[in-house]
């Protein structure tokens, strides 16, 4: 499977989620319908749009740079995971 049929694939069932979770929310489907959307959506961020972050430093960056870049990109995004969760407000 190529990248674009992935991605695509992903886009759109994380998007039928969403709506089928807006249903749920405006209660014009079952209440539990709420969870299999919320599941789904995981389940399709999973398959396509969750690791484009990740492979796409290794198809930025030369064969020689592409540890420390991972390294560097990785310790962002969980300082950026971070500085959201204390900036969020409760």
């Amino acid at each position: 499977v190529g990248r674009k049929p992935l991605l695509a694939t992903s886009a759109g069932g994380m998007l039928v989620a969403c709506a089928v979770l807006t249903l749920a929310l405006a209660h014009l489907v079952p209440d539990w319908i709420a969870l299999v959307a919320v599941a789904a959506y995981v389940f399709f961020f999973e398959l396509g749009l969750g690791p484009v972050p990740w492979s796409l430093v290794a198809d930025v960056f030369d064969h020689g740079h592409v540890d420390a870049a991972q390294a560097l990109s990785c310790q962002v995004n969980w300082i950026a995971n971070f500085v959201v969760g204390v900036a969020f407000p409760s």
